[in-house]
Parts: structure tokens; sequence; C-alpha cells
């Protein structure tokens, strides 16, 4: 390819170019940052009002002949485009919601679990099944919730294994009637982490437990003083 000598229109720095683009283009940078800089202050702009939200920014006099509607941002477009599309506003707790709701995710989480403690327990059995693995799926889902919510270490409160535990109700959830509320089935002390070995175990009363919201966060000697083997 053949090239030739040209300057910088903005530099006026010397520099090598191809013909063909030498005769293709009238303007002539030696770089892009030249490019932008020539642009930036000889192409004549004008300073315009956004159509979406009213923000003053300059645009360039080829730009504001092709359309009628001008926008600051995609952003702006894409709301001036779309006005049915999701708009965000705040929860009173300062985080992001919908602004057809009324609370945000965690909030509304939270009201539901405010809510859900006050129900009968028969409310979340499962309406299709009689099993009881299926039927209190419900229960024990609000009630490792509970657990979560008063930060108890993932530890079988027996003999201290945490790699895998399971909730388990120490009053079973089969012996409270159909009326009592879940803040009562799955009250704090009414539930306890175990391994599968010792729930399996006290499910098929091989071991017994005692209050365990008074050593649930001890050390694994008090915890095992408070389990009594058969």
């Amino acid at each position: 390819m053949k090239t030739e000598t040209v300057h910088c229109l903005n530099c006026n720095q010397s520099f090598l170019k191809n013909v063909y683009e030498i005769k293709r283009y009238s303007h002539h940078f030696c770089s892009k940052a030249c490019n932008i800089q020539y642009r930036k202050i000889n192409l004549k702009q004008t300073e315009i009002a956004c159509n979406q939200c009213h923000t003053r920014f300059n645009i360039r006099n080829s730009e504001l002949k092709k359309s009628k509607l001008h926008f600051c941002s995609h952003t702006c477009s894409a709301k001036f485009s779309n006005p049915k599309r999701k708009q965000i506003s705040l929860c009173k707790c300062g985080n992001r919601k919908l602004k057809t709701s009324q609370l945000c995710n965690e909030c509304n989480l939270k009201s539901k679990k405010n809510n859900t403690n006050d129900l009968p327990i028969s409310s979340l059995y499962h309406k299709t099944s009689a099993y009881a693995a299926v039927k209190y799926n419900r229960l024990r889902k609000h009630a490792r919730e509970t657990l979560c919510r008063f930060n108890v270490p993932k530890k079988c409160f027996i003999c201290g294994f945490d790699i895998h535990v399971e909730v388990c109700h120490i009053k079973s959830i089969s012996s409270f009637p159909d009326d009592t509320k879940v803040s009562v089935v799955n009250s704090f002390d009414n539930l306890v982490y175990l391994c599968p070995n010792h729930h399996w175990m006290f499910d098929n009363k091989l071991v017994e437990i005692n209050a365990p919201n008074q050593v649930r966060t001890g050390a694994s000697s008090d915890r095992q003083s408070d389990v009594l083997a058969n």
C-alpha cells in the first residue's frame, strides 16, 4: 500500500497514511485522542434539554436536524419509548422496590413471616398430601427460617457435627392441635439442630432432649449433659 505524509489537523504532527484513506477523508488525525479533541473544540454544538428528564446537554448541529426528539442518555430514551416498563422507587427502609409495590422484597418477607406466626398450623398443611413428610413441608421451612433469624450455630445439639444438620421439633408437630398458632409450634424453645443420625434416634425415642434453649450455644460437654441416652 502506498503511503504519504500528512499533517494532523489538531496537533499539526506529520505522520504516514494510506493514499486510499487520504483521498477518502478530508480530515486527518494522528490518533483517536486528537480526533476527539478537535471535534470538541471545532464542531458546532447547541445546548438543548432532554425530552425525558429535561437535563441540559450539548448536541452537534448535524444530529439536531435528524430528529425532533433528543435524549441525554440511553436510559432516558428507553423510558420515553417504553412508558409501561417497570419503574423503580424506594421503600421506607431505603431499599429499591417496584413502583407498583408497597414494600421491597426484604420488608415483604418480614411482613409475611409476622403474619404467618399468627396463623393456625392447619393453614400451612399441604392440601393434597396426607403423608407427614410432605404435609408439614411449609411448617418445617418456617422452622428453619426461625432458627436462622436467631443466628443459631448450625451444628448438632448432641454431638456438634456441623457438615449437615436438620431442624428438629422437640415436641412433634403432630402432637399439636390443628388450631395451634405457628409461633407456638415453631417457637425458639421447641426447635433444635440435629445431625441426621441423632434426628433419627430422637424420632425413634432412643435419645431425649431437655431444655435446649439453655445450652444450644454452649460447649459440647454442656450440650451432652442435657441429653439422656436410653
